[in-house]
């Protein structure tokens, strides 16, 4: 295992530094240049999915204090393996204050951010929640980015200018099924360089139930890296072997005329935490609320699988976390919370729509359950 990602890190460097020389211009001074909307160009981007939001937030306008734009809600129905169904909501709000420290390259950075984030899942009937967590932390951020920026000359620059004037004069409605949208994105997507992010960070937090009748805190250190390659010419691509059956359907569905494996690798974090019982199944009979080490790791993957109509696509989301504790508490163990795996699968659609599969638990989760969800997604942005 520990060669294997010896071979990746060195392979990932060697491909960074073979592309020190491909960027020129940043994908914030693109958007400007062409007056592209921020949901126009996550759409050529694809709506990556990176930690920290630091590609997303180059394309986006600052947000000031407008806060709820960061707040994500998905409305849902859900179905476990034994026949209980509920309706609830789930909620993924995440805030960044970033301090960038120039590099002298627009296509390089590095900085600190302070993160706010809570994610959980709540039933509107609180005895029927299969995926009763929630999570809020607060995380203090370093980070290092290269990449991400758009091989250009004058004439390239001139159609791009020229493309998106003709995009402008179109309705929001035909804007992703129109010619010029599409020979824009594929001009994009061919000369991005590809975007490495490297981040370490600390973390602190409380987890609990929705009814906070079990509850516990948590601090701790994590890192996270994130590779994203755009081009349908770039080697890196044939790597993500995570995405060869995804590219396998693209290709015999028609939404690609080639197999060609996306480079959206899936990211990476893994993190280690002391863990602080505070109530609940975890703390002993007697009161005693031990604490104990934690070893955590997340992989989150997104990738298209293709247009189901001019104006409708889908994407397939998957999200694996894994938890260890570290001599725990004999409640723990007999709680079988000891070693927790959780797996979610979904395919959504960009007008909300989505469906998805859901088995295992989360760490204060008594029971592993097979759940099955349908709802839509709601966002402020």
């Amino acid at each position: 295992m520990i060669r294997t990602f010896s071979i990746m890190f060195g392979l990932l460097s060697f491909l960074l530094l073979a592309n020190i020389c491909m960027a020129d211009v940043s994908l914030n001074q693109m958007k400007a240049d062409t007056g592209l909307t921020e949901q126009q160009m996550a759409t050529v981007l694809q709506k990556p999915l990176t930690i920290n939001q630091v590609l997303e937030d180059s394309i986006k306008t600052n947000s000031g204090g407008r806060f709820l734009q960061d707040v994500n809600l998905h409305f849902k129905t859900f179905t476990t393996d034994d026949g209980k169904s509920s309706v609830g909501v789930s909620y993924d709000f995440q805030k960044n204050i970033k301090k960038m420290i120039p590099t002298g390259s627009s296509t390089k950075a590095r900085g600190m951010s302070i993160s706010v984030k809570a994610e959980g899942n709540i039933s509107f009937n609180p005895d029927v929640n299969p995926k009763d967590f929630l999570d809020t932390n607060l995380s203090l951020h370093y980070f290092w980015t290269y990449g991400g920026g758009i091989k250009t000359d004058d004439a390239l620059k001139t159609k791009l200018n020229d493309l998106s004037s003709v995009i402008a004069t179109k309705g929001s409605k035909d804007i992703q099924s129109s010619k010029e949208f599409k020979e824009f994105s594929k001009i994009m997507n061919d000369n991005i360089s590809p975007f490495y992010y490297l981040d370490a960070s600390f973390v602190g937090g409380l987890e609990s139930n929705q009814k906070f009748t079990s509850k516990q805190y948590y601090y701790g250190a994590q890192a996270g890296i994130d590779v994203k390659s755009w081009s349908s010419q770039s080697a890196l691509n044939y790597y993500n072997i995570v995405d060869v059956p995804f590219a396998v359907i693209r290709y015999f569905s028609g939404a690609d005329a080639d197999f060609t494996p996306r480079g959206l690798f899936p990211t990476v974090q893994i993190g280690i935490d002391m863990v602080n019982p505070e109530s609940g199944v975890v703390v002993s009979p007697s009161g005693n609320k031990d604490n104990f080490g934690r070893f955590r790791t997340e992989v989150a993957f997104r990738t298209p699988l293709g247009d189901l109509t001019k104006d409708l696509s889908a994407f397939f989301q998957a999200d694996y976390r894994y938890y260890l504790a570290i001599n725990p508490p004999i409640t723990v163990k007999q709680n079988n919370l000891d070693k927790v795996q959780y797996f979610s699968g979904a395919i959504q659609l960009t007008n909300g729509m989505y469906v998805s599969y859901t088995l295992g638990k989360l760490p204060l989760d008594l029971k592993s359950d097979q759940v099955y969800e349908l709802g839509f997604a709601y966002n402020f942005k």
